[in-house]
């Protein structure tokens, strides 16, 4: 089965056998919609609008971030993003990203936040390097978040 195939019987809930939400099927039913608008011209990956694996890291590394910022308590989303910069700096300076690198994971004493700061360092363009984000996204991020 395609990878369009897989997200789509998976969207629908043909992997496990529960019945479809209303908003899977109404998105199948949109992504056939602008299929046969088409013709068949665009791929059934771009009418589901599968991410490109680019745009896949970029949402799993967003989604670590704002795990992390909600983790943080602040009176402000810019003294929550900074505090949480501090964090990933330090982690990354002080050789733990690389230690728990090594290890292939994150030891089971590691908090929540530890555990997200771990993955948004491993979520880089490049792997062997940790990644730390800059202060506007994390600002942004942390405004987005209500």
């Amino acid at each position: 089965m395609s990878a369009s195939g897989t997200a789509m019987a998976a969207l629908v809930g043909m992997l496990d056998d529960t019945p479809p939400s209303p908003e899977a099927l109404a998105m199948v039913r949109a992504a056939v919609q602008t299929f046969l608008h088409h013709k068949g011209r665009l791929s059934l990956d771009r009418c589901f609008k599968v991410p490109t694996p680019a745009n896949f890291l970029r949402a799993e590394r967003d989604r670590h971030i704002t795990e992390a910022l909600r983790a943080i308590a602040g009176p402000s989303d810019r003294a929550r993003a900074m505090e949480l910069r501090r964090m990933l700096l330090s982690m990354s300076s002080s050789g733990c990203w690389n230690r728990w690198r090594q290890l292939d994971g994150v030891p089971s004493y590691a908090t929540t936040l530890q555990r997200c700061c771990h993955e948004v360092l491993s979520h880089g363009p490049d792997a062997s390097a940790p990644y730390v984000p800059s202060e506007r996204l994390l600002r942004q991020l942390a405004s987005e978040i209500r």
